[in-house]
């Protein structure tokens, strides 16, 4: 996988901002990103299923940490919720006051669903979820994955 594109990082970051103006002003950072996972899954898991969502969330929690190894305590429960928080903040023990994990999960979610559903689909999710949301915050197109492996693979063929 590619990393997360500007575009999905500037949507992640939104999300996150409008989850803070609902939620408890002394949440951090990745305790709105927890929420704001939770809030996509529930419109995933239209979609998708619990378990679905569970698997995408665990794999996005996965690539996050190979980002950021501060995340490690981070673990997905069965019905999509996310724990391991409260680890991750007495980890940092205070050492990082703009510290952006949370942004990186769930960048790493969007990502993933761009890859899996596309990006209508994605932004549809991000607007059922949080109906204010600005979704021109991904002003640039989202490389499709099939058409840039077969660039990469010399592949002249054209995809349907």
């Amino acid at each position: 996988m590619s990393p997360t594109s500007d575009g999905i990082a500037r949507l992640a970051r939104h999300v996150l901002s409008l989850e803070s103006a609902r939620s408890e002003p002394l949440l951090t950072e990745l305790d709105r990103a927890a929420q704001a996972c939770e809030a996509l899954g529930a419109s995933l898991t239209r979609l998708a299923g619990s378990a679905g969502f569970s698997m995408l969330l665990a794999r996005a929690v996965a690539l996050a940490i190979k980002k950021d190894p501060s995340l490690t305590p981070l673990r997905v429960e069965t019905d999509g919720s996310l724990t391991g928080v409260e680890e991750v903040r007495r980890g940092l023990n205070g050492s990082h006051p703009a510290y952006r994990g949370g942004e990186i999960v769930l960048a790493e979610l969007l990502d993933l669903l761009v890859c899996f559903v596309g990006e209508s689909l994605t932004l549809t999710l991000v607007r059922q979820a949080w109906p204010g949301a600005s979704t021109d915050l991904v002003a640039e197109p989202i490389a499709d994955p099939i058409a840039t492996e077969e660039v990469t693979a010399g592949s002249t063929r054209e995809t349907p």
